[in-house]
């Protein structure tokens, strides 16, 4: 026989489906079904954190700029996110957790930081941590792209901004002979 119980996590939102239809949905859910129709996605209400660091990214005179930072994010729409996302569930080991909404929230980010990277010199970016966290969170927070996906960005943590190591000798170097000449 196929009948069987599953009991599920409360942190788990279940879609357990028959012949391509949502039968029952819920977080936590517990039941029986014959295994041998049913299908079932479970996805994770737990919010998820991207971490993001982009390489050589030009500044308006041209100088490369590391960024590293953190997104947080959470599914919004469970059913829209299953829907293009494979949160099928495999066996009672679990699910296997998928990674591919990290992956676009990251190029959405990139886009973003680039344009605002894009758009001043290098002295400036580098101290322009906090206003470039605030700058993504409004990009982030407000793109429909994301809302699409069913998901809802949370926060943005900007961990560091530096130039590259070039550019870093050149500024440490044009500070030294100013620092000398002042002196």
């Amino acid at each position: 026989m196929g009948f069987k119980h599953y009991k599920f996590q409360p942190n788990e939102y279940v879609l357990v489906m028959k012949n391509g239809k949502v039968v029952k949905q819920g977080i936590g859910l517990s039941f029986f079904c014959n295994t041998l129709n049913t299908g079932m996605s479970v996805v994770p209400t737990v919010s998820f954190d991207t971490f993001f660091a982009f390489d050589e990214v030009l500044t308006s005179d041209f100088q490369g700029i590391n960024i590293q930072g953190d997104i947080s994010y959470i599914i919004r729409d469970y059913e829209k996110v299953a829907g293009m996302i494979d949160f099928s569930y495999i066996s009672e080991s679990g699910y296997e957790e998928k990674k591919a909404e990290a992956k676009q929230i990251t190029n959405l980010a990139k886009t973003s930081v680039t344009k605002f990277v894009n758009a001043r010199d290098v002295k400036a970016v580098i101290h322009s941590q906090e206003e470039l966290a605030a700058f993504l969170t409004e990009k982030m927070t407000s793109n429909e792209a994301i809302t699409e996906l069913g998901l809802e960005v949370v926060t943005v943590s900007i961990l560091a901004v530096s130039p590259s190591v070039e550019t870093k000798k050149a500024l440490e170097s044009a500070t030294r002979e100013q620092i000398l000449q002042q002196q």
